[in-house]
């Protein structure tokens, strides 16, 4: 409950800002920009206390991880660094799925269950509830938003993440689904080339998906690609700076939103390293968008 009332406070908060200033002013590497993100820092600060505090009442798992840690009460956020670290080994191996729900069970509907990549190993499974989603939902719409307001030409994003049990795929295009023109293609070359070839050059295209994909679509595709005006996010691994060289006289932009999907609050760090390096406004803006890895 406390999470859901301290974040939509930011996010009405954004939309003003938009509404007073237009991107390209520099009030946004100015004062303001420090106050907000001054802002932004002790509502996260709030925000991170609630779920702590929530966790600590009704889950099972973290509660009883707290109790066989020794861990005292926290009462204030200065006491922070006495809460124990979860890992896998520690928290996720150690208790079951339902163990680590609100209420030690899966609630009967309203719930999507994701998977990772397994990289690690065997591949976790996380759950995902409402106000979770709506809250991701929220802060992709708000990116997209801010960037895409003012664009010549009508947008269509084409999703080429996986479209199977991890979370990325599906998400962004539940996300961005009533918010612009949206086609869920996979990671598959031949669609995105067939995508593009059917709906030509008229459209400003934001496509999504992993690094590799895009190497090989660039080195295969007998499209000229100079006719289509593109933007590109990339994530699921890293993504080199020599890959980036490579792709970026085929693409507008390109950016790396590389990180946990299920972390959305990734860009307020960022925005605080690209303002505190004395970059500008549109070093900002692809920040902002990007998670951090970005270049115009």
């Amino acid at each position: 409950m406390w999470t859901e009332l301290k974040l939509y406070p930011s996010l009405l908060l954004w939309r003003l800002l938009c509404a007073i200033f237009p991107w390209e002013s520099t009030a946004y590497t100015g004062p303001l920009a420090y106050w907000l993100i001054g802002w932004l820092d002790r509502l996260g600060r709030w925000q991170a206390w609630a779920v702590y505090r929530k966790a600590e009442r009704s889950c099972p798992a973290y509660r009883h991880f707290l109790e066989s840690q020794g861990t005292p009460r926290v009462r204030r956020f200065a006491d922070w660094s006495k809460i124990p670290t979860t890992t896998k080994e520690n928290y996720v191996k150690a208790y079951s799925i339902e163990e680590r729900c609100y209420g030690g069970a899966l609630p009967a509907a309203g719930v999507t269950i994701d998977e990772s990549a397994g990289s690690s190993g065997i591949p976790n499974n996380w759950v995902r509830g409402i106000a979770e989603r709506r809250r991701s939902a929220s802060l992709m719409q708000l990116n997209y938003k801010l960037f895409y307001r003012n664009t010549r030409k009508k947008i269509m994003m084409l999703n080429c993440y996986a479209m199977g049990p991890w979370g990325t795929g599906i998400q962004c295009s539940m996300a961005f689904a009533d918010h612009t023109i949206l086609k869920s293609l996979g990671p598959d070359v031949s669609k995105l080339e067939n995508t593009l070839r059917v709906f030509g050059p008229a459209y400003h295209y934001i496509v999504m998906g992993y690094p590799p994909l895009f190497k090989r679509f660039v080195d295969s595709t007998q499209l000229d690609l100079s006719r289509y005006e593109m933007d590109l996010v990339v994530g699921g691994e890293a993504l080199s700076e020599g890959l980036r060289d490579y792709l970026l006289p085929y693409f507008k932009r390109v950016w790396s939103s590389y990180g946990a999907s299920k972390s959305p609050w990734r860009w307020k760090a960022s925005l605080r390293s690209a303002c505190g390096g004395g970059c500008g406004t549109t070093r900002t803006r692809a920040w902002l968008y990007s998670g951090g890895n970005s270049r115009r």
